[in-house]
């Protein structure tokens, strides 16, 4: 914690290109077809598509990505996984690789 405070412009150069990076994949996401963004201030949101949370990470998970199935959390989650915000390269790849399986 000393070092980030005593390096805070580098904290909010990664803290603003991780609120780029979501908006980006947001944007994104939110151009597919049967697909709901939940709104999120954080590094993360939640995100329903037409296929069911479990299969979404299933076949994401056969194409080497990871999300967080968090469908069966909450009943109020029960249509949703969670994004996590990663690195420019990872959202590309995650955008490339649900823009093929959802359409």
């Amino acid at each position: 914690a000393t070092v980030l405070l005593e390096h805070s412009e580098l904290v909010q150069e990664r803290v603003q290109e991780m609120l780029s990076q979501r908006d980006w994949l947001m944007r994104e996401l939110s151009a597919l077809p049967g697909t709901t963004i939940f709104p999120s201030r954080a590094n993360f949101f939640l995100i329903q598509t037409p296929l069911t949370p479990d299969d979404l990470f299933e076949q994401v998970l056969a194409r080497g990505l990871l999300l967080r199935n968090v469908s069966h959390n909450h009943s109020r989650l029960k249509d949703v996984i969670r994004i996590s915000v990663g690195t420019p390269l990872e959202n590309q790849e995650l955008v490339a690789v649900l823009k093929d399986i959802i359409r």
